[in-house]
């Protein structure tokens, strides 16, 4: 029998569930391995890539065990139980857990019969000589995540591009910012099921290594391993860059608050049957922002000199709304003025919205 504390034991489940992509396809991305060996706890999930192992110590002695139980089920009936302490029972056929009643959780087995058996995992933590806080990264991926590509066709869109910058896009939008520094050096191309796991889970100071198109992330309590680089050499990345790097005629300084207030309010009269656009005309002190059929605009102002007299341009809203909602600064920079794109600039980060042709 393995006796746990409660709590610890809610916390273990809820970041081990979060690799789990529950693919009816893929059935072991909907289960959870438990392994209790020297008075230690393993939970290992998988989203059939990328895999996660979380490791907890045990006090008093415990029983050795390893089991297969739905992950989903495992999680939601212990995040419900209410007693100090969870204890876990292996039994012929089942997991036995007793908390505020006894439940009986069915061991999944393979056609012989046998528990079914997830990936090893294997790392070399002597190659890993690079040390960061993995909550930096997953800040960075967070606020690239709005431009990320979520068309499976355009499957090289579908990543992060790491190096000295951390870029996201899709076909309408690009969103870039400085990599923390421990990576600068380190090409990495991060898949968006990698990139939202990192961004999901805490796990402190991390070291970390690449080998043959695999990442390691490994701390005191987890290891984390995914597959990377996948369509690296399709990436357009020096186009992409070029649209980052690009010059544009005019430049403002407008209140991101005032802005995303705009963009709210007119995205009432933006309907899923209607071109999902916004008119933008821009003046000398002025932004105004009509819907494409014209029912509705509203002007704010900005700040700024130069000799612009009137410039027209057409952007889609929720690519708009997402490119805004990255930046952090209450005031951020603005540029415009060419016939592609429209960029906002706060402080190292970049969002970039394509324009729209005119039908």
């Amino acid at each position: 029998m393995i006796k746990i504390k409660t709590d610890m034991f809610k916390a273990l489940l809820s970041n081990a569930v979060k690799v789990c992509s529950f693919d009816k396809m893929l059935p072991l991305t909907e289960l959870m391995e438990l392994k209790i060996e020297d008075n230690m706890l393993f939970i290992k999930t998988t989203d059939n890539i990328n895999t996660l192992i979380l490791k907890q110590p045990l006090e008093g002695e415990n029983d050795n065990m390893r089991v297969v139980v739905d992950a989903n089920l495992i999680n939601n009936l212990v995040n419900k139980i209410t007693t100090e302490f969870t204890e876990l029972l292996l039994t012929d056929n089942t997991l036995l857990i007793t908390g505020n009643g006894t439940y009986n959780l069915e061991l999944r087995v393979d056609e012989s019969g046998e528990i079914i058996k997830f990936p090893e995992v294997s790392y070399d933590e002597g190659k890993a000589n690079i040390e960061f806080e993995f909550e930096a990264l997953a800040n960075k991926l967070e606020t690239c995540s709005g431009a990320i590509s979520v068309d499976d066709d355009l499957a090289e869109m579908c990543n992060y591009y790491l190096k000295d910058k951390v870029i996201a896009t899709n076909t309408f939008k690009i969103t870039s910012i400085d990599n923390i520094d421990e990576l600068k050096t380190s090409e990495l191309f991060i898949s968006r099921e990698l990139g939202k796991i990192i961004r999901s889970l805490v796990l402190g100071k991390v070291k970390f290594y690449t080998e043959d198109n695999k990442v390691y992330f490994i701390s005191q309590s987890a290891i984390l391993s995914g597959e990377i680089n996948r369509d690296l050499d399709k990436y357009p990345l020096q186009s992409i860059l070029s649209f980052l790097d690009d010059t544009y005629a005019y430049h403002r300084t407008i209140e991101k608050g005032k802005l995303l207030a705009l963009i709210d309010r007119l995205t009432l009269f933006v309907f899923d049957y209607e071109r999902n656009e916004l008119d933008l005309t821009f003046t000398k002190d002025k932004l105004t922002a009509t819907n494409s059929k014209q029912t509705s605009n509203e002007t704010i102002s900005y700040e700024g000199e130069d000799d612009l007299i009137k410039f027209i341009c057409s952007v889609d809203l929720k690519c708009l709304k997402a490119q805004v909602e990255s930046l952090n600064a209450e005031k951020v920079e603005l540029y415009f003025g060419s016939d592609k794109t429209i960029k906002f600039v706060d402080g190292n980060i970049t969002a970039v919205v394509a324009t729209q042709d005119e039908e």
